[in-house]
């Protein structure tokens, strides 16, 4: 008599809609006010462009932090970023952000980075940077790419940063932004470690 053996599989259920960054709420997040809940832009620099608070707006929820580009030369840029300090050597940080683009044409010589530099303004070479080039977006609310970085000390500023080109005028709006130590890539659908803590996407089935 042959033995009658059941075997139970695991399946992974993947969302057709876009994957939800849960890292803004997330405890070890350093953001401060990250869904824009209110109208306070701590931390954030303008480089380059005018910002203004959208309180109607936002990737989950109402609010959203939105800039306009500067004219520059004839070349309209948005340049922001995200810079803190007090952190130590050796140090893995994630970060990233919902985007969208407000208005305007289309978008060139774009970028997002996670980068420490050697001013506590975040300004100088990179001592560590991780650069995603030719990011885009489009009219609808979308997580950018995860980005990753060690510090490399623990001096200077750590950045969260977005660069975006135009030649024409355009607004750019930001929400859900993250950075903090080990946070799970909003990106990626689970990793080895199954680093977010979470198995709702699997089910367990018998055949």
């Amino acid at each position: 008599m042959k033995a009658l053996v059941l075997v139970a599989s695991l399946v992974l259920v993947v969302p057709t809609a876009a994957f939800a960054n849960t890292n803004c709420p997330h405890p070890d997040n350093i953001v401060v006010n990250c869904g824009f809940d209110i109208n306070d832009f701590t931390n954030w620099f303008f480089g380059e462009g005018s910002p203004y608070y959208d309180g109607g707006s936002g990737a989950n929820a109402p609010g959203s932090l939105c800039v306009d580009a500067a004219d520059d030369g004839g070349t309209w840029i948005v340049h922001l970023g995200y810079c803190v300090t007090g952190f130590t050597n050796g140090d893995r940080y994630t970060g990233g952000f919902a985007y969208r683009q407000e208005s305007g044409g289309v978008l060139v010589n774009t970028y997002i980075e996670l980068s420490q530099r050697p001013q506590t303004n975040c300004g100088g070479s990179p001592l560590a940077i991780h650069l995603i080039p030719n990011v885009s977006p489009t009219g609808v609310w979308e997580d950018s790419p995860t980005l990753e970085v060690t510090t490399a000390s623990a001096t200077g500023g750590l950045g969260l940063i977005g660069y975006f080109e135009s030649s024409a005028p355009f607004a750019v709006c930001f929400d859900d932004a993250y950075m903090g130590i080990d946070l799970p890539s909003v990106d990626l659908i689970f990793r080895d470690g199954f680093e977010d803590g979470s198995t709702n996407a699997w089910s367990a089935i018998s055949p």
